[in-house]
């Protein structure tokens, strides 16, 4: 098994020694790995909320208000097109039952 690398390959056993010489690993120092920790660790104190959790919060809820108005106006568009058809049918078989002549009388 070979892999090709260019024009020359380079087997599996030359690509493990190549990788082996090329990444050595590297114990992290206890001040680089103090400061990383001190980095993760966030304290509230004052504020319990960041202003970004407090926007995005409010936008949520915008969007989910947005969200349910639109189903609503869906609901009450959707009420009136089968008003509209129940009316439009019930006129439609009154105007069968009357026949109009064109015809006047004298």
């Amino acid at each position: 098994m070979s892999v090709q690398a260019g024009a020359n390959g380079l087997s599996s056993k030359e690509l493990e020694l190549w990788l082996s010489r090329t990444f050595i690993p590297i114990e992290p120092s206890d001040a680089f790995v103090r400061k990383l920790r001190a980095r993760l660790i966030k304290y509230h104190g004052k504020q319990p909320f960041s202003g970004w959790m407090v926007l995005g919060a409010v936008a949520m809820a915008l969007m989910l208000l947005l969200t349910w108005f639109g189903i609503g106006l869906r609901m009450v568009l959707l009420l009136l097109s089968l008003l509209g058809l129940k009316d439009h049918r019930k006129r439609g078989r009154m105007s069968n039952s009357v026949v109009a002549t064109g015809a006047i009388d004298t």
